[in-house]
């Protein structure tokens, strides 16, 4: 069974997605999109965004209604309901599991270099971004991806310090 991949992340002019394992700005409706895009959905993320999404919210839980799939070499500390994987195409094979009673999609949430596996992976078709205006300082970034591949097919401006826009991407071929 195969499933559809979704790329989901917020980034800035300059393509800064974190500092210092957390976001350099807060945006309320941008959590909420997240939490209504991936609800009742798998998501995969690299071990660095589930320490920061999980750990430093206190906890090491799955986030609610979705099944929590972390790439990583090290398959201890992670916690009850925590699929771990160690590679990329695992993950999926366990997304693809989970997705299977829903409308086969799985979401890809971070970090960086898990983006960069999403962008390269044949069923990656989706991509939900927040272009945040401005430019950040930063250490992880969202890759460089050819823009030819992606066409718009949603924007929703939101007015709100800083600017943002939420834009949605269906690959090309």
């Amino acid at each position: 069974m195969m499933v559809e991949l979704r790329i989901i992340a917020a980034l800035s002019e300059n393509r800064v997605i974190g500092r210092d394992g957390d976001k350099p700005w807060h945006l309320p409706d941008d959590l909420r999109r997240f939490r209504q895009l991936t609800d009742g959905h798998p998501v995969i993320m690299g071990r660095r965004t589930f320490q920061s999404i999980c750990i430093k919210a206190g906890t090491r839980k799955p986030l609610p209604n979705r099944h929590s799939i972390v790439l990583s070499g090290k398959i201890d500390g992670f916690g009850d309901g925590i699929d771990v994987a160690n590679f990329f195409e695992e993950a999926v094979d366990i997304a693809a599991f989970y997705s299977r009673d829903l409308d086969d999609v799985a979401y890809v949430i971070g970090g960086e270099q898990v983006f960069r596996s999403a962008l390269a992976y044949p069923n990656t078709n989706v991509m939900e971004l927040t272009h945040v205006k401005g430019t950040y300082v930063g250490d992880r970034h969202f890759p460089e991806y050819d823009q030819n591949e992606w066409v718009e097919t949603n924007r929703e401006s939101v007015v709100w310090t800083p600017e943002y826009t939420f834009v949605s991407y269906r690959k090309t071929a």
